[in-house]
């Protein structure tokens, strides 16, 4: 789920957000899509991400829920079938944003994982220099 600072950077960008709102909705939106180069692959890898982080969740009713959302948006069921969980270790991956009247933005998106508790992961946007 994004918090307050990522919502707020989002909203600015263009993205529909509210409170709790997955990444995985923002990624299968179609009117976000332009936003992400290369759009399948970068969903893939989201997926991928996602069903690794959710394995010890996907028995409760919260994960069942956001499925049942995300099942709604095109391709999501799609690819959902085809992509495996994550290991461990993952790669960055660009988000670019071209918001109305401004430069463009990129960001690489990585991964971090929190000492000493292994389940625990966040996700960083780090501003690329150009």
């Amino acid at each position: 789920m994004l918090n307050a600072p990522a919502q707020a950077l989002l909203g600015e960008l263009g993205f529909t957000v509210r409170p709790g709102v997955s990444l995985l909705s923002l990624v299968f939106a179609e009117k976000h899509r332009d936003h992400f180069p290369a759009w399948e692959p970068w969903a893939r890898y989201v997926l991928a991400q996602f069903k690794r982080d959710s394995l010890s969740l996907s028995h409760t009713p919260a994960h069942a829920e956001l499925l049942r959302e995300l099942r709604a948006l095109p391709d999501f069921s799609r690819l959902w079938r085809h992509v495996t969980p994550a290991q461990d270790g993952a790669p960055l991956m660009p988000i670019r944003y071209a918001p109305p009247q401004a430069p463009h933005l990129t960001f690489m998106l990585a991964r971090v994982q929190f000492v000493g508790t292994p389940e625990l992961w966040g996700i960083v946007f780090l501003p690329e220099e150009g």
